[in-house]
């Protein structure tokens, strides 16, 4: 489910993207994903995600606008001390809080698949756990 989204996504995901868009367009993906399944689908992300959002969101930040995603994204075999892929826990937080402030859930999933600026989500979407 998760890749027939990103097929319907405008913006492909690319080398050279910065991590928050490519974040962004990975957590559009697990967003739209939960709500058809109704389940999370990248569950140990997501978990320790959750349990550690702060502080996962202060070591994004110091990274957000480069190109590196090695510790965020695709590390399935390099990450250490804590789960692999934690930029889609980032990513679909960043959509989930942007879907609140939009309200209405088909627009929400329109603007997703739509978009051609992955980073104005992220500035539309007011994340930042606090």
């Amino acid at each position: 489910m998760h890749e027939l989204v990103q097929v319907q996504q405008r913006v492909k995901g690319q080398e050279g993207q910065s991590l928050l868009a490519r974040s962004v367009r990975e957590g559009v993906a697990v967003y739209v994903t939960e709500l058809v399944t109704g389940r999370d689908t990248q569950t140990a992300p997501m978990g320790y995600g959750r349990l550690h959002e702060a502080a996962l969101w202060e070591k994004f930040q110091s990274v957000i606008g480069g190109n590196d995603a090695s510790a965020w994204l695709s590390n399935g075999t390099s990450a250490v001390d804590r789960p692999a892929e934690l930029g889609y826990f980032i990513g679909s937080q960043i959509c989930k809080a942007y879907a609140r402030r939009v309200g209405k859930r088909d627009e929400t999933i329109r603007s997703f698949l739509e978009a051609e600026d992955l980073v104005a989500i992220y500035r539309e979407s007011g994340y930042g756990p606090r």
